[in-house]
């Protein structure tokens, strides 16, 4: 038997059709994907403050928000827009304390136009957009929440928590609950802070 000292090159085999269907298909989903990715981490660097590169702290007055609501308990307010996924977590916070401190505590939230009045405590006061005017025009980002002690003292004023994870971080909240109830001195309040917060409205929308 003769044997050719030349292999037969192999005919190369063309694509199935239907695999070739099936590349294009993956290819324009990857595409529509990459592109969805692309316009939503723009939307989230234009509304909202994060914690690193160049974007500036944030800075919260104490001097500027009105007197603590009248009586003689430890209050907590919150300051929410309604718009922002920072806030996510803040109703479950607001449960945890109401939890933990029962009747100790009153919890007020101070809303924002599109910002939901429902599904808290039944013990937790909301004050409707233009109720709460007076208190978010002083509010420089959201969420953002304002501790006082029995004397009507404000002992905390800025974010509810550190990080830049939207609330999973340390809760400056609890922290100054804790130093209320055991009688120690309260935190430090740091006017220029960073973390998961929206920046506020122009004052007209109010």
């Amino acid at each position: 038997m003769l044997i050719s000292p030349h292999p037969i090159p192999a005919v190369p085999m063309a694509p199935a059709e239907g695999g070739l269907n099936r590349s294009l298909w993956s290819g324009a989903v990857l595409l529509v994907w990459l592109i969805t990715m692309a316009v939503l981490f723009w939307h989230f660097e234009g509304r909202f403050f994060k914690t690193t590169g160049n974007h500036p702290l944030v800075h919260f007055a104490p001097d500027s928000l009105p007197a603590a609501p009248a009586g003689d308990i430890v209050q907590v307010m919150y300051f929410l827009a309604g718009d922002c996924p920072c806030e996510r977590v803040v109703p479950r916070q607001i449960e945890a304390l109401h939890n933990r401190y029962g009747v100790r505590l009153k919890q007020w939230v101070a809303v924002g136009p599109d910002a939901k009045t429902t599904g808290f405590p039944a013990d937790v006061a909301v004050f409707g957009a233009a109720e709460s005017a007076r208190w978010r025009n002083q509010v420089p980002a959201f969420p953002a929440v304002a501790v006082w002690d029995a004397q009507g003292l404000l002992v905390y004023f800025g974010p509810p928590a550190a990080g830049s994870d939207c609330g999973a971080g340390e809760s400056y909240v609890t922290a100054s609950l804790v130093r209320i109830f055991d009688r120690r001195p309260p935190l430090a309040i740091v006017n220029d802070v960073t973390g998961c917060l929206c920046s506020a409205p122009e004052r007209a929308a109010d």
